[in-house]
């Protein structure tokens, strides 16, 4: 009930919505990579979103998101919270790293130098909480351009069958960068980021003037939903979040 009344408040409070403390409410928490349940777990039908969290409100390491969905016809609501996702620290540490690895041999990172101490050998290195973060943004930062290149070459052929120009997919993928320098990801969420980003440059108004977008180029969302099996809902999320990160948190 105090989970119910917490949630209650902030409907309230946040997005000026009231409800009656009989009304039925389904909590459950997911991953920040899963997607919602799309359809009510009573009767079946469709759900709509009624409140999504604000951004300032999940900006500390251990705050959840919230979502709340309402049943229009049995009028059962459905909360959930969601957990931030959070790096394993094991790479910053090496007896951890190595434990992790089953015991094969990890190639020493740059900061190694010959006649340093290697694993195992001598006292570990001391970093600040600081030097650690940027240290662990600059390699997440690395792997997930790696992993956005990868992708764009996969799903290239793809999507120039819908009528999208080279541009435009170019505009998405420095959209997605952008996004990535204020913000942390995981490979899976890259994926709705960048599925989230072409839907929005091509049909977001980016075009230079004097140029015409050419017939064709609006891609849907059921065309992007088939093409990265991502579903539509995950897309509207993701470019909420993307919209936000330029300033400009209503689409």
């Amino acid at each position: 009930m105090d989970e119910k009344r917490t949630i209650m408040d902030e409907l309230l409070t946040q997005a000026r919505i009231y409800l009656d403390e009989k009304v039925g409410m389904v909590i459950k928490n997911v991953e920040e990579d899963e997607d919602f349940l799309d359809f009510c777990s009573r009767c079946g039908k469709p759900l709509k979103e009624i409140y999504e969290r604000p951004e300032e409100l999940t900006s500390g390491p251990n705050d959840f998101g919230l979502v709340v969905f309402k049943c229009e016809k049995c009028t059962l609501f459905h909360a959930f919270w969601i957990e931030p996702y959070a790096y394993d620290p094991t790479f910053l540490n090496p007896a951890k790293e190595d434990e992790h690895l089953g015991g094969r041999i990890v190639e020493p990172p740059q900061w190694k130098y010959r006649g340093k101490p290697q694993w195992g050998e001598g006292k570990q290195p001391r970093f600040s909480k600081e030097t650690a973060k940027a240290y662990e943004r600059t390699v997440s930062q690395q792997d997930l351009s790696k992993k956005l290149k990868i992708t764009i070459q996969d799903k290239c052929a793809e999507m120039r069958s819908t009528g999208l120009s080279v541009e435009i997919i170019n505009l998405a993928r420095e959209k997605v960068l952008n996004y990535l320098r204020n913000n942390t990801v995981t490979s899976k969420q890259l994926v709705k980021l960048f599925a989230a980003a072409i839907y929005e440059s091509s049909h977001g108004e980016h075009l230079c003037v004097g140029r015409h977008r050419r017939r064709g180029e609006k891609i849907s969302e059921r065309q992007l939903e088939k093409i990265f099996g991502v579903t539509r809902k995950t897309i509207r999320k993701w470019r909420k979040r993307l919209l936000h990160s330029i300033g400009n948190p209503h689409p």
